[in-house]
């Protein structure tokens, strides 16, 4: 049996990425993986197309008939537009190296930031922060972080790349009673790994130096949310400079456990 944080046993992935930005797709599927979530991933497309999906490594449910398709075949089909078959193949590919199952859903952006902004509270959302720096400084991208952020769920921005060796995780706090504590030593505990306060307020507190330079960088950083101090863009900005994934959590958390057979 597994245990998993109940709020996190289930995970929105959001990406604007290209068919060619393998890694920060990975990097979010690496992490939903670690929490043992059911994955849902949302890719954001410019094309006039609403493609719905679900990938068990080489099938897919077309939506339309209620039929499940050979991978091979889907991709085929002639009402997918090459750019849409590189990102379903990209995604597909990404999630059977990690090893999880992912419903996938490709929507314009206008429906994309309005299924971003409904996400429960019983749920996580990761944010993917594109690997190329055009794509980060795109209107979609920026648009999508503020539509997160409005969102009431827990939110996480991934980083691009993954450090190849972490170990525990970070949580930002000025008091004893945050909920970040609370909800970091429950993730301390589904991943293994201790947990470790630090005092500040603001993630701009952070020595990028300090982060980088420690034998081996946190695998997380938890801090509890304040709209006031967390800007979209700072927020950011801060998990690119430090490399590590950054977890926003809600003032009023209440962890409660589920168990997977």
């Amino acid at each position: 049996m597994t245990e998993v944080l109940a709020q996190f046993a289930k995970c929105t992935v959001v990406s604007i990425a290209t068919a060619d930005d393998a890694s920060s797709e990975t990097a979010a599927l690496a992490i939903a993986k670690r929490f043992g979530s059911t994955c849902r991933a949302i890719l954001v497309t410019n094309e006039d197309l609403v493609v719905s999906a679900r990938f068990t490594f080489g099938h897919v449910l077309d939506v339309v008939t209620g039929q499940w398709r050979d991978l091979g075949q889907a991709m085929e089909a002639p009402e997918l537009p090459k750019r849409a078959v590189q990102r379903l193949q990209h995604l597909s590919d990404m999630a059977r190296s990690v090893g999880i199952e992912v419903d996938i859903a490709m929507l314009e952006a206008g429906q994309a930031l309005a299924d971003v902004k409904a996400t429960p509270r019983d749920g996580l959302l990761i944010l993917v922060q594109p690997a190329d720096p055009l794509a980060r400084q795109s209107h979609p991208f920026t648009e999508l972080r503020h539509a997160a952020l409005s969102a009431r769920a827990p939110i996480l921005f991934a980083p691009p790349y993954l450090p190849v060796e972490s170990h525990g995780i970070l949580v930002l706090t000025k008091g004893k009673g945050a909920p970040a504590i609370a909800v970091a030593e429950q993730i301390g505990r589904v991943i293994g790994e201790p947990v470790e306060c630090f005092s500040a307020s603001r993630l701009g507190e952070l020595d990028p130096i300090w982060i980088t330079g420690r034998a081996r960088p946190p695998t997380m950083i938890v801090k509890t949310r304040d709209d006031q101090l967390d800007t979209p863009a700072g927020v950011s900005r801060m998990t690119l400079r430090l490399g590590v994934p950054i977890l926003l959590v809600e003032p009023q958390v209440e962890p409660e456990w589920t168990v997977d057979e």
